[in-house]
């Protein structure tokens, strides 16, 4: 897959990951990363959330949650502090929704970084390669699955607009 093209997400992903020298999933640790960003996380019996006040920054991470479960639930508060602003209780319903798919996109691709699922050898049964991930990446496997099948959507995106191209290009500018 050496001619996948990274999105412009996964490729700040990547520069983020590389930065803090974390470059296999076995590295993947939510308190390596607050510490980097100087967040600081605390665990209550509350839903997920962040916090962002004079620039100092708190996730809240279900403490009644598996650690899978609130590795999922970093990713996502992380966009909400990288690059959000504002009180979603005080936002348009349409802008809140923005955000929280948003903020969905970038959890799924920052638990589990396209770069490094680049370099994974999956086993042939959609189910293993499926369990396979969610291991690999300390996520669930309703997880690994949704994140599988955003990256295989983008594979076969690419491969779909490679083999368009090489039409046009081949018949003179027209597709046929």
């Amino acid at each position: 897959m050496q001619d996948y093209k990274l999105s412009y997400l996964e490729k700040e992903i990547q520069k983020f990951y590389k930065m803090i020298g974390i470059t296999h999933p076995s590295q993947l640790d939510r308190d390596v990363f607050a510490e980097n960003l100087d967040i600081r996380i605390h665990y209550l019996q509350m839903e997920s959330r962040r916090y962002s006040r004079d620039n100092m920054h708190t996730i809240i991470l279900d403490s009644r949650l598996e650690p899978r479960e609130q590795w999922a639930d970093f990713g996502h508060e992380l966009k909400h502090i990288l690059h959000h602003v504002g009180d979603q209780t005080r936002m348009s319903n349409l802008f809140k929704e923005l955000q929280e798919r948003q903020a969905n996109n970038f959890m799924y691709h920052f638990c589990v970084p396209t770069f490094m699922l680049l370099k994974v050898d999956f086993p042939e049964l959609r189910s293993a390669a499926i369990e396979y991930v969610a291991d690999l990446f300390k996520v669930t496997c309703e997880f690994a699955a949704k994140r599988l099948e955003i990256f295989e959507r983008n594979l076969n995106n690419q491969r779909f607009h490679r083999s368009l191209t090489k039409r046009i290009q081949s018949n003179g500018g027209i597709a046929v």
